[in-house]
């Protein structure tokens, strides 16, 4: 089943707006470290979390928070 929101609109969205994106803009490179590393965390242990919490073993658990397979689906 083809969705062309996502199929097509999605990509087509993301790419403009990489291409808006002024990279001098980004002159803080402690802050731009501190939020992805932030980020990174949250997303790991929140995985980890919804793992555990849905039963699953450790390790099982903590691929969750690295698996990004289905982000654009």
């Amino acid at each position: 089943k083809s969705n062309i929101a996502i199929d097509l609109l999605a990509p087509v969205f993301f790419a403009s707006i990489g291409l808006e994106m002024n990279l001098s803009s980004l002159k803080n490179l402690s802050l731009i470290l501190i939020v992805l590393l932030i980020a990174f965390i949250s997303k790991i242990i929140s995985g980890y979390l919804a793992g555990r919490m849905a039963g699953f073993n450790h390790s099982n658990s903590l691929t969750l928070g690295v698996n990004t397979r289905g982000i654009m689906e």
